[in-house]
């Protein structure tokens, strides 16, 4: 099975009942809907997915010439697992996830939407990783 993810962070300050009254319901450009969207596509044949939440994610990286290790607790853990017993792990902060939606597109691929709220943009150092100000350890 194919698979891609879209990470969507909605307008905080939205306002359907406006969409709705002058603009058919839908956004405009004084009032928009969605303010970004990742989208990622999995790479390899997807064998198993799973949502798992309240989470420890291990960030890991290189700053200053240093390797680092933080534990990035209260996520929400998107697990792809492929057909050559691999994973590919993406992550949200629990907090920023409004809800998701996961939709066939055909009968060999989905797609997973992620719909993230807030009023403070969430931190990404790289696509696939969204994480809450609040609970992010390095700022």
């Amino acid at each position: 099975m194919k698979y891609s993810i879209h990470f969507i962070y909605q307008n905080p300050d939205f306002d359907q009942a406006h969409a709705d009254e002058h603009h058919d319901g839908q956004e405009s450009e004084d009032n928009i809907r969605d303010i970004w969207e990742d989208e990622i596509e999995v790479q390899g044949e997807v064998v198993e997915f799973k949502i798992l939440h309240k989470q420890t994610f291990q960030l890991q990286g290189v700053q200053n010439d240093e390797e680092f290790s933080v534990p990035l607790d209260n996520m929400t853990l998107f697990n792809f697992t492929l057909e050559d017993d691999t994973h590919t792990v993406l992550a949200a902060s629990n907090k920023l996830i409004k809800n998701v939606d996961i939709k066939d597109l055909t009968d060999f691929s989905k797609v997973v939407y992620v719909y993230l709220k807030g009023k403070e943009e969430p931190v990404s150092p790289f696509a696939g990783l969204y994480i809450r100000k609040a609970d992010f350890p390095m700022i």
